[in-house]
């Protein structure tokens, strides 16, 4: 009795095809969530937890809420802006902010936009106008981060070491609504 097998051709062509098959399903897929574009955290899960802690839980989820609000009120304030200036150590910054994610670094120059998402993170409030705040763009293998602070109509920016604003020197923030349509 002659029993017939699965030859080594078949079992390559079925692995070749499997291969193909989810290699197409990655590519269809789109990308994956750590590509994904980051954005400004809206503060709804920050408000949740103070409704639902209690005692010394609910002071730090108010303390949580509030530093969320912070960030998103400097967002607010530099979304569709065009930051340029100079440190105080002589680096020259020219950055645009735009909706959806959109960022540019060195607009003068044709740097690349970015479309990673960029948020605002450890925004120091004094009042609506007189802040400090740190501005990070997500890059591949990274990110981009500048600090800005404002006093009134004067704006600055520098670099940022461990969470803190160093280096501020005198910047200008624009509205250039016709860039960020481009991007």
């Amino acid at each position: 009795m002659l029993v017939k097998g699965i030859g080594i051709s078949t079992v390559r062509i079925a692995s070749f095809g499997a291969v193909m098959a989810l290699l197409a399903m990655g590519l269809l897929a789109g990308p994956s969530a750590s590509e994904a574009a980051v954005k400004q955290p809206n503060c709804a899960k920050a408000k949740a937890k103070v409704r639902k802690a209690k005692g010394a839980k609910k002071r730090a989820a108010k303390r949580s809420l509030k530093r969320c609000k912070d960030n998103l009120t400097v967002y607010r304030q530099i979304v569709i802006s065009r930051i340029t200036g100079t440190r105080a150590d002589g680096v020259q910054i020219d950055d645009l902010y735009c909706p959806r994610g959109r960022w540019q670094s060195d607009v003068a120059q044709g740097g690349k936009v970015h479309k990673t998402g960029w948020y605002v993170e450890s925004a120091r409030l004094k009042s609506r106008k007189k802040y400090t705040a740190i501005v990070v763009g997500k890059l591949a293998g990274g990110t981009h981060q500048i600090s800005i602070a404002r006093n009134g109509a004067k704006w600055k920016v520098g670099w940022v070491y461990f969470g803190e604003a160093k280096d501020l020197g005198d910047a200008t923030v624009t509205k250039p609504a016709k860039e960020c349509a481009g991007l």
